[in-house]
């Protein structure tokens, strides 16, 4: 009997966490597809990838605009921002900025801000009292 009221539990319990999942991801879809950005690019955004750009394409962290169409134009190295989101931009910054890009990188932000729900859950699991 205890196995049968602990197994009923442990349905609960996961049908529970992915609701709550769901209606994280819900969330997160409705705060990036309703905000309005009049200028999607602009102040610490456009820093980021402006350092994101001159990673992938002229292989220096910097934050200088130099010339975007010539690869070859110098810009100088510094560390102004942290290198940790220009360099996951990186990997998405194929030319200059278009609404393809962006929404690429918006909607990974969305699945992993989301998965950042079952890893809370994982990790109070094994601190906390299942109540």
């Amino acid at each position: 009997m205890v196995f049968v009221i602990q197994r009923a539990e442990l349905y609960t319990n996961s049908i529970l966490l992915i609701l709550i999942i769901i209606s994280g991801f819900y969330l997160r879809c409705e705060s990036v597809l309703n905000t309005e950005v009049i200028k999607p690019l602009r102040a610490d955004a456009g820093q980021y990838f402006v350092y994101a750009y001159n990673l992938r394409h002229k292989h220096t962290y910097s934050h200088q605009v130099g010339k975007p169409a010539d690869l070859e134009s110098p810009v100088a190295p510094d560390a102004v921002r942290p290198p940790g989101y220009p360099l996951f931009l990186s990997f998405f910054v194929d030319g200059l900025p278009n609404k393809r890009m962006i929404n690429r990188i918006l909607f990974l932000q969305v699945i992993i801000s989301t998965l950042t729900i079952l890893f809370t859950f994982l990790l109070f699991k094994r601190c906390l009292s299942p109540l």
